[in-house]
């Protein structure tokens, strides 16, 4: 009687040991995805700011563009495009994608649902959409 309550004990044991592990792991696995989201959070906000400033100069010298294929630019407007468009530069636009390839190692070794699918698709859309451009 003493024996099989000692052994029951240890199989208890075992089994609290192998919950907490358990546990464990999957805190860490949680913690690992929630950086790697919020890295993707981060290069989103650098992505769009980069695009916005990106657009502001274009719509810039939209109207100049605009005037120049229908021949319409007048001589005093093709002085201030003329010094408009000596400062800009073609400024290429490249996705961040740390975030992006962190998530993509993440579902390949740890977990796969539905956010993180739309997530890799959204991004091998979008990159694919503007290195077309």
């Amino acid at each position: 009687r003493y024996a099989l309550g000692e052994i029951i004990l240890v199989v208890v044991g075992i089994l609290i040991a192998l919950r907490i592990n358990t546990w464990s792991s999957q805190n860490k696995l949680q913690a690992e995805f929630d950086g790697v989201i919020e890295q993707i959070h981060r290069d989103m906000v650098e992505d769009t700011l980069a695009l916005s400033s990106i657009l502001t100069s274009l719509e810039k010298t939209q109207p100049y563009i605009i005037k120049i294929i229908t021949d319409t630019l007048s001589l005093d407007e093709y002085d201030e495009c003329q010094c408009m468009f000596s400062n800009m530069n073609y400024i290429p636009f490249y996705f961040k994608q740390s975030g992006f390839r962190a998530l993509d190692r993440f579902q390949s070794s740890a977990r796969k649902d539905s956010l993180i699918t739309e997530i890799l698709s959204f991004y091998n859309g979008s990159i694919e959409t503007v290195s077309n451009i």
